[in-house]
């Protein structure tokens, strides 16, 4: 399956039964482990997304109190990663499904919550986690538009994605106090 992805850099034409051409194996052996295409799909995503996870933690290990700093890091470090992963890449800005996109957020969004918490010292909160979920959903939207439009993540557009996350994110971690008129 990830080799029919990065042939074609998309999911066109990625069956069950090309993949049982291309693995060698009897179309009904897939359906064993995998029920439909989708499922095919959305293991394929787990993984990716467990990369992704695994290859930024990596990065983060120094403290850096300025989240700020800490975020444009990261959104660049997640760019840098689909300009070298083409499966990482049509898999997260070309989801087939709602659903896909909507639990990527979930778990990017919590573990990036973690990582604030850890790296920066934000204080952790539920706020907090949906908060840096609602962040992912900003950036993934602004990356899949540049991909679309640009055929890659463009700087301009990477700038744009860092600058909407930390406008969001800043009501999240430092918000205004709201004074009520009497």
């Amino acid at each position: 399956a990830e080799e029919l992805i990065l042939e074609n850099e998309s999911l066109d034409g990625l069956t069950l039964q090309a993949i049982a051409a291309r693995a060698k194996v009897p179309r009904v052996s897939l359906y064993y482990f995998f029920p439909s295409i989708d499922a095919v799909i959305e293991a394929l995503y787990h993984l990716m997304l467990t990369r992704l996870m695994s290859e930024l933690s990596q990065s983060f290990t120094e403290p850096d109190k300025d989240w700020k700093k800490v975020m444009t890091r990261l959104t660049t470090e997640v760019r840098n990663h689909y300009r070298k992963n083409t499966l990482t890449t049509v898999l997260a800005l070309t989801p087939p499904s709602p659903k896909m996109i909507s639990e990527a957020h979930v778990v990017y969004g919590e573990a990036v919550a973690q990582m604030l918490v850890a790296v920066s010292g934000v204080p952790a909160s539920k706020n907090l986690t949906t908060g840096c979920e609602i962040a992912a959903e900003i950036g993934t939207t602004i990356f899949r538009k540049s991909y679309l439009e640009e055929g890659a993540i463009t700087d301009s557009y990477l700038a744009e994605a860092i600058k909407a996350i930390i406008a969001y994110l800043g009501t999240v971690i430092s918000p205004k106090k709201v004074t009520k008129a009497k």
